[in-house]
């Protein structure tokens, strides 16, 4: 049997101490972040509770890249969510990049799943008083349009900082099951 490409063998534990997740909403970044940090016992912060305050109102810039500036310069953490405008700021500071790729198909059908299970709380990944609600259009386009409008902005912030080499691409939940058992995670219900 042939070796795993090497993109998809994780480094060691002492190798990345900072990890940027990311992917497309319905991805799985909240469920992998949280895995990953149980696995290696970094703290995970989640994009959406820095961005948002109670009842999905959007933090002030200012004080949105404050809060998300004091976690970047921590030594160890793990920063799950996209925000492409923020990577400039984590990037530079990450030792990996993983990002999760999942089919846009799949993606509606998780987050709608999401809606099903979670609508009305609050879930453990969102800010205080951001309960689960319908989306939006806006909402389902961007998911929709995640691979050309989204993704291109986030190629080219791996090229401005030269992160080809520290980023992981998991193509499905298999595949991120697969990496997440190479850094010690059993699994989690």
């Amino acid at each position: 049997m042939l070796p795993a490409p090497p993109a998809s063998r994780p480094p060691a534990p002492p190798d990345f101490q900072r990890v940027i997740v990311i992917g497309s909403s319905g991805a799985g970044k909240s469920t992998f972040a949280r895995r990953l940090g149980a696995a290696t016992g970094l703290p995970v912060t989640h994009i959406d509770q820095l961005f948002w305050q109670a009842g999905w109102v959007q933090r002030d810039k200012a004080d949105y890249l404050a809060r998300l500036q004091a976690v970047v310069a921590q030594d160890r953490w793990i920063i799950e969510g996209v925000n492409p405008s923020s990577l400039d700021l984590r990037l530079p500071r990450a030792d990996l990049l993983i990002w999760l790729e999942c089919h846009r198909l799949r993606c509606l059908w998780r987050v709608g799943r999401r809606v099903a299970k979670s609508y009305g709380r609050v879930r453990p990944d969102m800010a205080p008083g951001c309960p689960e609600q319908l989306p939006d259009l806006e909402f389902l386009r961007y998911i929709w349009t995640f691979g050309t409008a989204i993704a291109p902005r986030i190629e080219a912030a791996i090229d401005r900082h030269d992160m080809r080499a520290r980023t992981v691409r998991l193509r499905g939940d298999r595949a991120a099951a697969r990496w997440l058992a190479g850094v010690g995670d059993p699994g989690l219900p």
